[in-house]
This record gives C-alpha cells, sequence and structure tokens, in this order.
C-alpha cells in the first residue's frame, strides 16, 4: 500500500474540526461551548478595525445592542455625510 499523502491527511483533519466545530454551535451543545465555531469573512476583520481603541476593542463587551448602536452610528454618519455632499451650496 502507498503512503498516504500527508496534505491529503491534514485536509480531512482540518474538514473534521470544521465540521465539528460548526455543528456544536448550531446545535448548542452547552458542553462545549469553548469549541463552537462560526464561520465569518472580512466583515469581521472590517467591524474589529472600526471599533479598534473604543470600549468595544475587547470582546466581551460586544453586546448585541452595543453592536448594533456602533452600526446604526456609523450607517447615520454615512448617510449625513452624503447627504450634505449632494445639497447645493446655499447663498447667504
Amino acid at each position: 500500500m502507498a503512503d498516504p499523502d500527508p496534505k491529503a491527511e491534514l485536509a480531512d483533519v482540518f474538514r473534521a474540526y470544521f465540521r465539528r466545530g460548526f455543528r456544536l454551535a448550531v446545535t448548542g451543545d452547552r458542553q462545549s461551548t469553548v469549541d463552537y465555531l462560526v464561520h465569518c469573512g472580512p466583515a469581521m476583520g472590517a467591524f474589529n478595525q472600526s471599533v479598534a481603541g473604543t470600549s468595544l476593542q475587547p470582546w466581551r463587551a460586544r453586546t448585541v445592542e452595543a453592536v448594533a448602536d456602533h452600526l446604526m452610528d456609523g450607517a447615520a454618519a454615512h448617510v449625513t455625510a452624503r447627504m450634505r455632499a449632494l445639497r447645493p451650496a446655499q447663498k447667504i
């Protein structure tokens, strides 16, 4: 029998790890909360950058309400800036 491909073996280990962690998170297994795995993409990195140096930098401070407030404040500031840029200059 030929030697197994080490890269394929490692890929199998990672697939099993990700499947298990995601399954634990979805089922809410309370005995394994430390092993939960929640997939995220670039948005998580962008959020981490936006809260750097704020009270939300520590992840334990990130309640649903605090994150929602941060996102809504940012959205309001963005919309306000865009509206000001679109408004024609007023003559005095």
